[in-house]
C-alpha cells in the first residue's frame, strides 16, 4: 500500500503497472486505492484537467463583482451568495418610491419607460420588480391589502411619464375610482348593488381600486347584492 505518495508518484506508479497490462482493477487493489481514483490517475495524471474544470464553476458576482461557485452541476450562480441574500431581503417588497425608482433607472437606461411585459419576471440581479409587484395585489403577503398602483399605467405616470394607453379599445373608459363608483351608482336599483359576477369589467377594477367589490360598493354607498347560494351559506 502506498497511498501516503504524492499524486505524481502515485500516478507514475500506476502508469507503470498498466505497462505491465495490469487492469485497473488489479492495480486498485495491489496499491490499496479505489478503482476510480485509479480511472482519474490514468485519464489525468498531473490534475490539470481537473483543475480547468473547477474554475468553470466559479464565475463574478454582477453585483460586488465577487466570487460566485456553483455545484458543479450547473453555470455559475449571477450573484453571490450575500448578494443574494441582500437582494432577496431587498425586493420582497416593492414600495411605491423603489418602483418609481426602478421605472425611471430603465427609462434612462433604455429611452423608453418599460412596458408591463418587460417587467413579467424579476430581473435576477435585483433591479427591477416583476409585474405582479406593480399592480398585482395578490403578489402580496396577506397582511399588505393593496399593491403600490392600482394599475400599470398609474405607476407610469406617478414616475414622470405620459400614461400609456397601449392595448386600449376605441370608446374604452378611463377607469378610476371615480368612475368605479359612479357606475355602481348607476347600476344600483333601490341601493343595492348588481351581483358582481354580471359585471366583470366593473368587478376587475373595482378590485384593483378597493381591494373588492364589497369595499367597492361601501365607497360608492349601496348595498353589494349577495346570490341565493351566498344566502344559504349565511343562514346554514
Amino acid at each position: 500500500m502506498i497511498v501516503s505518495q504524492s499524486r505524481a508518484e502515485l500516478a507514475a506508479e500506476v502508469a507503470r503497472l498498466r505497462v505491465l497490462g495490469l487492469t485497473q482493477l488489479e492495480i486498485a487493489k495491489r496499491l490499496g486505492i479505489g478503482r476510480s481514483w485509479v480511472a482519474t490517475l490514468c485519464n489525468d495524471p498531473d490534475g490539470s484537467k481537473q483543475k480547468a474544470r473547477r474554475e468553470t464553476y466559479t464565475g463574478i458576482c454582477e453585483r460586488c463583482g465577487g466570487e460566485t461557485k456553483s455545484s458543479g452541476t450547473s453555470r455559475p450562480s449571477r450573484l453571490c451568495a450575500n448578494c443574494s441574500r441582500e437582494v432577496a431581503h431587498e425586493s420582497r417588497i416593492w414600495t411605491r418610491e423603489k418602483i418609481i425608482e426602478a421605472i425611471q433607472e430603465w427609462a434612462a437606461q433604455h429611452g423608453r419607460p418599460p412596458t408591463a411585459n418587460d417587467w413579467l419576471h424579476a430581473d435576477p440581479g435585483g433591479r427591477w420588480p416583476n409585474r405582479g409587484s406593480v399592480y398585482n395585489e395578490y403578489s402580496y403577503p396577506r397582511s399588505v391589502r393593496r399593491s403600490p398602483f392600482a394599475c400599470w399605467a398609474d405607476a407610469i405616470e406617478d414616475a414622470g411619464f405620459p400614461r400609456p394607453r397601449t392595448g386600449a379599445r376605441p370608446g374604452d373608459p378611463h377607469w378610476t375610482p371615480r368612475l368605479v363608483i359612479e357606475r355602481l351608482q348607476e347600476k344600483a336599483v333601490d341601493g343595492v348593488a348588481p351581483p358582481s359576477q354580471e359585471e366583470s369589467v366593473l368587478q376587475k377594477y373595482a378590485r384593483q381600486f378597493f381591494g373588492s367589490w364589497a369595499q367597492a360598493c361601501a365607497a360608492a354607498g349601496v348595498t353589494p347584492r349577495r346570490t341565493k347560494a351566498y344566502a344559504k351559506r349565511l343562514a346554514a
